[in-house]
């Protein structure tokens, strides 16, 4: 709620959590549950500093298997990509790189240990 009793829309940041080699292409099973699992961690540390901060965002995870068209979705004002993203060539085409919604790559140890500091200060600029 805003102060002056208005409600005040939340932004949306989503986690590209399943980045697979060919875009669109979710992960088998038990890579799924591995995976999954790291990356509600993450959300949830995540929505959580939101909320003890009082910042207007809220994390989601993609469900998509990394389909531009959803992650690059006007609903979305952040897209937060877990570090294999980096290891994506695809990911690098013309049409990802010029998407102007903000892009953050997580590192490996922040998004396995939810270090959430750097991402939040991201959002917050």
């Amino acid at each position: 709620m805003a102060k002056n009793g208005e409600y005040k829309e939340m932004k949306k940041c989503i986690l590209v959590w399943q980045v697979p080699v060919i875009e669109g292409e979710p992960y088998n099973p038990v890579e799924y549950a591995v995976h999954v699992r790291k990356a509600k961690k993450f959300a949830e540390a995540l929505n959580r500093y939101f909320a003890e901060k009082n910042m207007d965002y809220n994390c989601v995870l993609d469900k998509s298997a990394c389909s531009l068209d959803e992650i690059f979705s006007p609903q979305y004002q952040a897209v937060l990509f877990a570090p294999e993203a980096k290891t994506r060539q695809w990911l690098y085409k013309k049409e990802v790189q010029n998407e102007t919604v903000k892009k953050y790559y997580l590192e490996y140890m922040e998004y396995n240990s939810a270090q959430i500091e750097k991402v939040a200060e991201f959002l917050s600029e």
